[in-house]
């Protein structure tokens, strides 16, 4: 088990991360991503280069899945502030 399956990603998006090879989240992405899956508002300021796309990404990626297995139609509201490159959900 990959340290990115332990936060319960859906096979394919773990498959897309393999491919990437990326074998370890960083600590951002170790942090900010299961509080993103589990409900929680996540503000997270780092250096750029620590993950903070990504760990948005695949938990949204995850989101998505998930809300799409449940229901055919549904909303996410997304925020991406481009010029300081910020995410908000």
């Amino acid at each position: 088990m990959s340290a990115f399956e332990e936060f319960g990603l859906h096979p394919s998006i773990i498959c897309a991360v393999e491919d990437l090879d990326w074998t370890l989240p960083t600590p951002v992405q170790a942090e900010a991503v299961p509080l993103i899956l589990g409900g929680g508002d996540v503000c997270i300021c780092a250096e750029t280069g620590t993950g903070k796309t990504a760990a948005f990404g695949l938990a949204s990626l995850q989101e998505i899945y998930e809300q799409r297995k449940y229901q055919e139609c549904y909303t996410l509201t997304l925020l991406y502030s481009i010029g300081t490159n910020n995410t908000f959900m």
